[in-house]
């Protein structure tokens, strides 16, 4: 599992923060001249002037007379709130993407940007107005397109599991990835140059009860913020607008007709700054709007609430069952494209993937790794023995013994007819043939009866393993290797263990590995 300083440091489709932004942010540093400094690196790009003017002569700061420069854009908004808005455009241009999957850009950052006006707007609720408040707002989430970039989709691994478990999402990012999102954008900032007051409400916004004290407001107003923005995009409108209106009256005291009209205000300044951030959205209408809305609609229907309950139960069950067979049918096309039909386990293909990402993985990591391949002793012999239903019985039985031994993170496979193959990551040859030697065991020990036949089934392994500077330079080899240890099993009188090591790039050697049964020895070739 990749770690946050690998992502942060050496992941290479992670935009990098622009020139600019590393100006903006060095040039508030210079306490002399930072409104002249920021003046100057603001106005150096035309683009992002262009749009910090248009922010600043928009509703949502509400100026007394319109500006036409930054320098009076400075003079009017003040050095922290110009060089919030500036940061704001820079990330949020580095950062867009093209919809990818279940990850949808376009709402996500109209999300984000609903989330910053929101967070602004709560800190003028509760008169503790803050400067950072809205580019905290508007970048809190910005560790959920990190993600993305790093691991290729974030929908499919977050949103999905989201959709299943109904647990939040920095909870499922947490089992998957072993961090959230919260954690990952905190890191970000810091390697950024973000100043504290940023990066400190960002780390806990989700969780803003265990901030620090000094910054347990400006993660609640981030909070809130990010719950305001759900109440427009997100599916539980009624139950976010509900813990909005119940946080503030029990933290702050703002009665609900309070918290409705400032979450009404948040539609009206948003619509100016979508277009502001050149992004796709429609009008947003004030909450209370769209309530209005939605009952009137109810009425004019006129559909009585027993009307209505049948129809929605029925409209929940078709849309149940239609979900039950989407998931039925792409698990079936799932287990089409990598599993085998008879056995349940990966197939030849799906190996052969896995085989070069282990592969891959150890090169690229200088980690060891081992390869085995099994065959069914006699496999013919039994098939004419006692038919193809019993030879399909066996096959389903080593594979169920294969995989009840073996631990999760190993990739067990069916090779072709009675052939299995498995990798074994993070495992050294000794370790490999040890194991080895415990599903020979185990198979051995494992009676097969069919129509009351007690079949003792026996297989034979081959063993090699990857090694950082040993003889095996490809799959290919790595796989033949395996392969000759197996045919030295056979030849060997079957029933047995054979590994070949080829970590000396000068020569290797191969042993048979000592059954538990036989005299105490070991054969090397």
């Amino acid at each position: 599992m990749r770690s946050i300083t690998d992502i942060i440091e050496r992941e290479p489709r992670l935009p990098t923060l622009p020139v600019i932004a590393i100006e903006i942010l060095d040039a508030v540093r210079e306490d002399s001249s930072s409104f002249t400094s920021l003046a100057k690196v603001v106005s150096s790009d035309p683009g992002i002037a262009a749009k910090v003017l248009k922010v600043a002569n928009s509703s949502f700061y509400g100026l007394s007379k319109k500006v036409s420069t930054i320098p009076q854009a400075l003079s009017m908004l003040g050095l922290n709130v110009l060089k919030n808005i500036a940061l704001g455009f820079v990330v949020v241009d580095s950062m867009k993407g093209s919809n990818h999957g279940s990850f949808d850009f376009d709402l996500f950052w109209r999300r984000a940007v609903t989330a910053g006006v929101a967070a602004e707007s709560v800190s003028r609720l509760i008169g503790s107005q803050s400067d950072e408040s809205f580019v905290s707002g508007l970048l809190q989430d910005i560790g959920i397109v990190v993600m993305h970039f790093s691991f290729g989709s974030y929908g499919e691994y977050v949103l999905d599991e989201k959709k299943i478990t109904g647990l939040p999402m920095h909870v499922v990012e947490q089992n998957v990835f072993g961090f959230d999102h919260q954690e990952l954008g905190m890191r970000l900032f810091e390697k950024w140059g973000f100043p504290e007051s940023v990066i400190i409400p960002v780390q806990f916004h989700h969780h803003h009860h265990d901030a620090p004290e000094a910054y347990q407001t400006a993660a609640t107003i981030l909070h809130l913020g990010d719950r305001i923005s759900s109440i427009y995009h997100g599916r539980n409108n009624p139950e976010a607008y509900r813990l909005v209106c119940k946080t503030l009256k029990q933290s702050c005291g703002v009665d609900e007709e309070s918290t409705s009209r400032m979450i009404d205000s948040v539609a009206e300044r948003c619509n100016d700054l979508f277009a502001c951030f050149d992004i796709r959205a429609a009008d947003m209408k004030p909450y209370s709007q769209i309530l209005e809305e939605a009952n009137a609609e109810l009425l004019k229907l006129n559909l009585s609430y027993a009307q209505l309950a049948a129809q929605y139960q029925q409209e929940k069950e078709r849309a149940e069952k239609l979900a039950c067979s989407l998931k039925e049918a792409n698990e079936k096309l799932k287990t089409i494209a990598f599993r085998d039909g008879l056995t349940g386990v990966y197939n030849k293909s799906q190996f052969f993937t896995a085989l070069e990402y282990e592969f891959d993985r150890g090169v690229r990591y200088s980690r060891p790794f081992s390869l085995l391949i099994i065959d069914i002793d006699h496999f013919k012999q039994l098939n004419d023995l006692y038919g193809h239903r019993t030879g399909d019985f066996v096959l389903q039985k080593v594979a169920a013994t294969l995989t009840e031994s073996l631990r999760s993170t190993d990739v067990v496979a069916r090779y072709g007819g009675d052939e299995f193959s498995v990798i074994l990551p993070e495992t050294s040859l000794g370790a490999a043939t040890q194991l080895a030697e415990r599903l020979r065991m185990a198979m051995e020990h494992t009676p097969v009866i069919v129509d009351r036949n007690h079949i003792v089934v026996t297989i034979s392994i081959g063993v090699s393993e990857y090694v950082p500077g040993g003889t095996a330079n490809s799959t290919t080899q790595l796989f033949d290797t395996a392969d000759q240890a197996l045919y030295q099993s056979k030849n060997a009188g079957r029933n047995q263990v054979t590994a070949i090591d080829s970590s000396s790039p000068v020569e290797s050697s191969a042993w048979i590995h000592p059954r538990a049964d036989a005299p105490e020895e070991t054969t090397k070739t």
